[in-house]
This record gives structure tokens, sequence and C-alpha cells, in this order.
């Protein structure tokens, strides 16, 4: 599913389809993964006026979730989650 909407008016159904995905797509342009506090999309979201609550709002398991197992899989190959 390709979801064409700027993340500054994605409702959390599409947070919960597209962010994980890319979560585990990105990689920087030598192909390492990125360090965890190099992808702020809260960050961005809240210049932009828009406050999400990624981590503790129960609307975004599904994101939650693939978090979680990357960090699991990233840490147990050496990457540091922090």
């Amino acid at each position: 599913m390709y979801i064409n909407v700027p993340f500054t008016q994605m409702n959390a159904e599409q947070f919960n389809c597209s962010i994980p995905r890319f979560l585990c797509k990105v990689q920087a342009q030598d192909g390492n993964v990125y360090q965890p506090q190099t992808l702020s999309l809260p960050k961005f979201l809240d210049m932009q006026g828009r406050v999400e609550k990624f981590l503790s709002d129960a609307k975004y398991k599904t994101l939650q979730d693939t978090l979680d197992t990357l960090m699991k899989e990233r840490n147990r190959g050496g990457i540091s989650t922090e």
C-alpha cells in the first residue's frame, strides 16, 4: 500500500501503515541504519503544530510494536538504540 499524504496530514491508520514500513527499510547512503536520535518524526510534527504520542498512545500500537522489534534486532546486531 502506498500512501501519498504528507506526514502533517496523516491520520493514525496511515501512520500505523506507513511509518513501520519506512522504519524497516530506511538506510543511510552508506547502507547502514540510521541511529535512533537522527530520525525524529515527533519533533518534526511538533514544529508543525501537531503533537502525536507515538510511544504512549494506544492507537499507535502497530508502530510501537515495530519499534520494539527493530530495537531488539539492532541491539542483537550490536547497533546502539540510544
